[in-house]
């Protein structure tokens, strides 16, 4: 049986709050669907790719992970009319390189708590690829697992 990547995925309403989060094989057919569905307690404006895994229990890990990490009362998953959601927050390079520099941390440390490639920190924080959409609230995780960290 062949494998199919699965995308876990993030609707977003008007405002650019994540509100859904699904995963599928076929983003295109499935934000078409979604964007037409009336049975969503709001309009679909978007659609932001949070993972690409592998194979289903991959998929299933971590769209479980993304709604953790969102909460289950911000999005309108399995609620009754949630109507909270999760704002996309954009960081620069340089302030990512200032949060990290503020911390004494190297480019490597920080790899290793986001549990990225080395040079992805510098890539987004030299401007050659843009910073995660969910930076700031990944920092906040970091500096919640990591009280050491946290700004003075």
């Amino acid at each position: 049986m062949k494998k199919h990547a699965q995308t876990i995925y993030g609707l977003t309403d008007e405002h650019g709050l994540i509100r859904y989060v699904g995963q599928t094989c076929n983003l295109r057919s499935r934000f078409q669907d979604h964007a037409k569905r009336r049975d969503l307690p709001f309009s679909v404006s978007g659609m932001a790719i949070l993972t690409v895994t592998k194979d289903q229990a991959e998929a299933n890990e971590a769209e479980k992970a993304w709604v953790a990490f969102f909460g289950q009362d911000n999005l309108c998953n399995n609620t009754e009319g949630g109507m909270a959601g999760v704002r996309v927050t954009t960081m620069t390079g340089p302030e990512l390189k200032a949060w990290r520099a503020e911390r004494g941390l190297s480019q490597e440390a920080l790899a290793r708590l986001l549990n990225v490639a080395n040079n992805t920190v510098h890539r987004w924080e030299t401007g050659a690829r843009a910073v995660h959409p969910f930076m700031p609230e990944m920092l906040r995780g970091i500096e919640k697992r990591n009280p050491e960290l946290r700004k003075r």
